[in-house]
């Protein structure tokens, strides 16, 4: 039965990849024809316009710069504070019981390194906007 089950799969796999193989074909060959017509067409055909709505002297902003923007969001801090109390509590966890820290004293040290790493993690944030302006 599972045998009967394989083969179908592998028969549908391989005309799959027959369809996959034919399309490539195709794309390929129009690709090609585009290529010999380029020298027909206008060269504007081909070119991006100017952007007109930022000055020649402002840069693109970096993935990195992007991401700090946005995680500036509330939403945004809020996850990744839930992250970062997730991670510590699996970093420091098992260290915490193995000194036999209270229940309340382990809530302490935890909300102190999340605290700790949130203030880093936002100040590296700032530090990346304010370069990139």
């Amino acid at each position: 039965m599972l045998e009967i089950n394989e083969r179908e799969g592998l028969k549908q796999s391989q005309s799959e990849l027959a369809a996959l193989k034919e399309r490539n074909t195709f794309l390929t060959s129009e690709r090609d024809k585009l290529r010999d017509r380029k020298g027909e067409l206008p060269e504007t055909a081909f070119s991006c316009p100017p952007e007109t709505n930022t000055p020649a002297s402002a840069k693109p902003p970096t993935s990195a710069e992007g991401i700090a923007k946005k995680m500036q969001g509330p939403e945004m801090k809020k996850m990744m504070r839930s992250q970062m109390e997730r991670q510590t509590r699996k970093s420091f966890g098992d260290i915490l019981l193995k000194w036999n820290v209270s229940t309340t004293d382990t809530d302490l040290v935890m909300s102190l390194l999340i605290d700790r790493s949130a203030v880093f993690t936002e100040s590296g944030m700032d530090i990346r906007i304010k370069s990139s302006a």
